[in-house]
């Protein structure tokens, strides 16, 4: 296979213009981490002998925003392993772009290829909500979403071998915390979440005391939804639906984990980073939290109403 490394800051306008001439070029916007055998197959799958292909390769470590573990942004040497394992038969030409994310919109609009490949969880919340979806329409472009992974089992690999990356936020069970602090905590603890729609990290403490800590969960493994894809995504749902969901809430985890390990919620205060919305409302309402402290805010007010008048105090902290 004919291949050749780019990078989009340093192409000239008019190598930018014969780029755009390309009557089959097909762009795959820079991913998040992916592994060889993937980068293989979407290159066999998009690489095809009428296609010129622009592989995108993120100049930043990380997709924007989302600065964890699991969001690490693929490496040009995966790339590159997996062409040296297709050889030269039945393929077309790849050109691997190296790009920043902030720039993926801009690239699209110049280039104006006849296909555009997003794949899954390689932008902070849903695709169809952003410019590079846009863009792509705008040009005249199919979208097409792509799997993070090859089947389940690497879904799942992954998602243990993440595991052994991340550093466990732990809490000192001798400190008395400030509820500002506890919040911190909770952010911190988002960063343990597969969902890049919405990272949501809890606390369940009790004056100053830490108690439980958890964060939003994908379901049914958390892994399922890079490798199927996110509901919000697939059902091009509106900013704030409260409908498609890929996650079991980091207050219902919290209420779970209580339960398990047999603690009660009398007088405690749940910590959110992001307040929770109606359905998890509804139910916190029917527990014996005194409080709710969270930090910013979620797309209705009604679940605040709800929750002062079942007797729950909410308090907002910046």
């Amino acid at each position: 296979m004919q291949f050749k490394i780019l990078d989009w800051n340093k192409l000239s306008p008019a190598r930018k213009k014969s780029l755009s001439k390309k009557p089959t070029l097909t762009f795959i916007a820079g991913p998040r981490e992916i592994s060889k055998v993937r980068a293989k197959q979407l290159i066999e799958k998009y690489g095809t002998e009428e296609n010129y292909l622009l592989f995108g390769v993120l100049k930043d470590n990380y997709i924007p925003e989302l600065e964890f573990p699991q969001f690490r942004s693929m490496k040009g040497d995966v790339v590159l392993r997996a062409v040296e394992k297709l050889g030269e038969i039945g393929m077309g030409k790849l050109r691997i772009l190296n790009h920043r994310h902030e720039d993926t919109a801009y690239i699209i609009s110049e280039l104006k290829p006849k296909k555009v490949i997003f794949i899954n969880g390689s932008y902070k919340r849903a695709i169809h909500l952003r410019q590079e979806y846009w863009k792509a329409l705008d040009a005249g472009a199919e979208v097409i979403m792509e799997s993070v992974f090859i089947n389940d089992s690497e879904a799942k690999r992954y998602f243990q071998k993440i595991e052994k990356r991340k550093s466990k936020k732990e809490f000192d069970k001798y400190k008395v915390y400030t509820d500002k602090e506890i919040l911190k905590l909770a952010e911190e603890t988002s960063a343990n979440s597969f969902d890049w729609i919405y990272p949501i990290g809890a606390v369940l403490g009790e004056n100053g005391k830490p108690k439980i800590l958890a964060h939003n969960a994908v379901l049914p493994y958390e892994t399922y939804s890079a490798l199927k894809g996110s509901i919000r995504e697939k059902n091009k749902s509106p900013a704030g639906d409260q409908n498609h969901y890929d996650t079991n809430h980091a207050e219902m985890e919290i209420l779970e984990r209580a339960r398990e390990k047999r603690i009660g919620l009398r007088g405690k205060t749940l910590y959110i980073n992001v307040f929770p919305c109606s359905t998890c409302c509804r139910i916190l309402s029917r527990t014996e939290l005194s409080r709710v402290v969270y930090s910013l805010e979620h797309s209705s007010n009604y679940g605040i109403k709800l929750l002062k008048e079942s007797g729950v105090k909410v308090e907002k902290i910046v």
